[in-house]
């Protein structure tokens, strides 16, 4: 009986799909990960234009560490959204899956230019932002590596991971203040994150505060 149309089905197995990939994928069956991305795949061929199932199929295939096949679900996604600014930030986030997904295949370039589409159909996507200047950083590139992690802490100021990584760039360009300030936020924001801790005891260091330095790099120890 498929009364209810595509649409409710794709649900349906949006929903089995969960159930599978609850634990892990290993709580409710065996190779349940490797079920849960065939029910999402069922979805999308039920429903073609069921953005979110892309998205999960392509998570799952992630987390069977199949990226390659990851990647050609997510470029699927981006065409799958429908256009108009209203879906603008599901747009953007299958940029991100996209660009993610270049980086974990080490194609850093691609990644790059793919979270450069992320933020231009949504300028507020601070994770894009935060791993956009990461690649910029392992480039040597630090203004713009200073630009896209001053653009991330705007969008969330309560992302550390970006204000730790903007206290190296602005530390790599000789603003040992301004890298104090960052990787201090960074360590009130986020006291778990050894990095941090790591990152603010360096720039202390720089500011010929030792004493300070030798504390930071202590807890850096302790957290990690």
């Amino acid at each position: 009986n498929k009364a209810g149309g595509g649409q409710y089905w794709a649900a349906v197995h949006i929903n089995l799909g969960y159930l599978y990939a609850e634990g892990g994928g290993s709580a409710i069956a065996e190779g349940g990960m490797g079920k849960a991305a065939a029910a999402f795949a069922k979805a999308t061929e039920m429903a073609p234009g069921f953005e979110e199932a892309y998205t999960y199929w392509g998570n799952a295939l992630q987390e069977l560490g199949q990226t390659e096949e990851a990647l050609q679900v997510f470029q699927k996604g981006v065409k799958a959204v429908s256009q108009g600014p209203e879906n603008a930030a599901k747009r953007a986030m299958m940029h991100f899956h996209i660009a993610n997904s270049h980086g974990s295949l080490g194609r850093q370039d691609e990644a790059l230019k793919s979270y450069k589409e992320a933020t231009k159909v949504n300028p507020t996507l601070a994770a894009a932002w935060t791993n956009m200047g990461t690649i910029y950083q392992g480039k040597k590139q630090n203004e713009e590596a200073r630009h896209a992690l001053e653009e991330a802490v705007k969008h969330d100021p309560n992302l550390a991971e970006a204000y730790t990584n903007l206290g190296i760039a602005l530390q790599d360009l000789g603003e040992t203040e301004l890298a104090v300030n960052a990787t201090r936020t960074a360590v009130e924001l986020k006291p778990s994150l050894g990095a941090a801790h790591n990152n603010y005891g360096r720039a202390l260091e720089n500011a010929n505060d030792l004493e300070g330095a030798l504390g930071a790099y202590r807890e850096a120890l302790k957290q990690s």
